[in-house]
């Protein structure tokens, strides 16, 4: 319980610190900012920020199962009017810039994004748009896996869910 308090006080200081940061915040319903796969995955919109040819979005991804789960970083893809942007991860939630290590180490911690049983983990994606239109937006994971020998190396990957995809509904 103090551990989940603790996570979650760190997640609204991150938040609050990433909103006050450039670019303008999009309006969403808050009550649907979660797209869901039963006993899978969900996928949880925490904020959202338009910086013209560029959007900042911040997510959770929830393990609903009791299965290591395994999401490729090339799955989560950021749309804006239904033309796909480039995603950068801001941050993996692990505590460091992924993909500044990702470019000095190599590819140590692999191509997917990989959560435990039943863990929640909060990553920032940078999305870069070829222009600033103003329009929707979408946020997509297009695969779940799961490692059905219950060990979290990766090597038995079976696909369980595909596209878990969260649109903007509110216009201004």
């Amino acid at each position: 319980m103090k551990h989940t308090l603790k996570s979650m006080l760190l997640i609204v200081a991150i938040t609050t610190l990433t909103l006050g940061c450039g670019g303008k915040k999009v309006k969403y319903d808050a009550k649907d900012n979660t797209i869901a796969k039963d006993n899978v995955a969900s996928l949880t919109i925490i904020s959202l920020k338009d910086k013209g040819k560029k959007a900042d979005i911040w997510i959770t991804v929830s393990n609903l199962s009791d299965q290591f789960e395994e999401i490729p970083w090339s799955d989560f893809v950021c749309k804006r009017n239904g033309i796909s942007g480039t995603s950068k991860v801001l941050n993996s939630g692990m505590g460091f810039d992924f993909n500044q290590v990702k470019n000095q180490l190599g590819n140590t911690f692999g191509n997917n994004f990989k959560l435990s049983p039943k863990e929640i983990r909060k990553v920032g994606f940078q999305c870069v748009f070829d222009n600033d239109d103003k329009g929707q937006f979408e946020f997509m994971i297009r695969t779940v896996y799961q490692n059905k020998n219950k060990d979290g190396d990766g090597n038995d990957l079976v696909k369980v869910a595909d596209t878990m995809n969260w649109k903007n509904t509110v216009t201004e």
